[in-house]
């Protein structure tokens, strides 16, 4: 079974700057703690972007560069945590799925946790922000609150109509939702937008479910040349799953 890999999608522009006061005004402490961010200073960085953010509450950019800040700092957690997962030897299994076994490795969810607040502090001040929308609904999804999802992944689909993601995960939750055109006509949109292996994957999925073997064949001949991995888990007569 491949599950869909929900990347944050966070743009950001580190800035240098360095003043030691106590009593920054919030620019000052903005580049101050853009530059500790970036020499690996995560959580004195945190710590100055929240002081900021004291200073200008209502700041839907700052709200959510922190919240890239602190999701990209928890992708770099859970990497680590995974790398170290795959080292242990002792013979148990692990489920890369599961946080809290994920956190026995180091991975920071409180980070994670973290920046969802901040996107949704982002949305509070700047409701048509798609990149912080786009993360509540990827949590939403990864959750398994597929209705929530639509209805958040609907609002990215009309503030960034050539976003290929935010169809393919709207998609993605009409599928789980037993919605089967509904998923195909959002999937072949993505697949329009994003020509890769993961869309065609999707909406083959979406096909096979509904048994329309004929479309089935013509994107696995797509697939096959593309994306072998993907190719051959659309062709597992076993797999109807997510």
């Amino acid at each position: 079974m491949i599950k869909r890999k929900i990347f944050f999608i966070c743009i950001m522009i580190l800035a240098f700057g360095c003043d030691k006061s106590d009593n920054l005004p919030a620019d000052q402490l903005i580049t101050k703690g853009r530059q500790l961010y970036q020499e690996g200073n995560v959580d004195d960085a945190f710590k100055l972007f929240k002081r900021a953010i004291k200073l200008k509450p209502d700041s839907a950019d700052l709200h959510f560069e922190l919240g890239c800040m602190y999701s990209n700092a928890a992708q770099k957690s859970y990497d680590e945590a995974l790398r170290r997962s795959l080292s242990d030897f002792s013979g148990e299994k692990h489920n890369s799925d599961n946080d809290k076994e994920m956190m026995r490795y180091g991975y920071r969810l409180d980070l994670y946790t973290s920046a969802l607040s901040e996107f949704n502090e982002t949305l509070k001040y700047d409701p048509a922000n798609w990149k912080a929308r786009y993360n509540i609904a990827a949590d939403l999804f990864n959750h398994k609150k597929y209705n929530e999802a639509i209805v958040e992944s609907k609002k990215i689909t009309q503030l960034a109509p050539d976003y290929a993601n935010g169809f393919s995960l709207l998609g993605e939750a009409y599928s789980r939702t037993g919605q089967d055109q509904l998923a195909i006509e959002m999937l072949n949109t993505a697949v329009k937008l994003k020509p890769d292996g993961w869309n065609y994957y999707q909406l083959g999925m979406a096909y096979k479910r509904i048994q329309n073997w004929k479309k089935v064949a013509e994107i696995a001949h797509k697939l096959k040349g593309m994306d072998k991995i993907r190719y051959d888990a659309l062709m597992d007569p076993t797999n109807y799953s997510w």
